[in-house]
């Protein structure tokens, strides 16, 4: 058994198979909410320990945070809910990044890593 057969990788993002989640719909929500991911990204950027990691990698996560979100939340509930989810999810994946820990246990979606 090799080195490397006990390390699990992540399950792909995809896009969902509900027709409301269509990608034009995913990338709407990320041009509605381009400013938040890009406000974090920057913000967590100057804090992450690793220096190879930057900016754009920030801005890729959360890309992918939206799809998350978006598979899990009831749109019935109204858009700018979604963003305070989206912020949430992104504060939990960024400060993950950063420290390697997250303080909260409660809050999960999506992403096992």
């Amino acid at each position: 058994m090799g080195l490397h057969a006990s390390v699990a990788t992540p399950a792909p993002h995809r896009i969902p198979a509900d027709p409301e989640l269509s990608e034009s719909f995913i990338l709407e929500l990320y041009e509605e909410n381009k400013k938040l991911i890009h406000y974090m990204a920057f913000r967590y950027n100057a804090f992450a320990l690793d220096r190879a990691f930057e900016k754009d990698d920030f801005t890729q996560i959360g890309y992918l945070a939206v799809i998350d979100c978006a598979a899990n939340w009831d749109f019935s509930r109204g858009r700018a809910h979604f963003r305070s989810l989206l912020f949430r999810y992104l504060q939990k994946l960024f400060q993950k990044k950063v420290t390697g820990k997250t303080n909260s246990s409660r809050f999960a979606i999506g992403m096992t890593a």
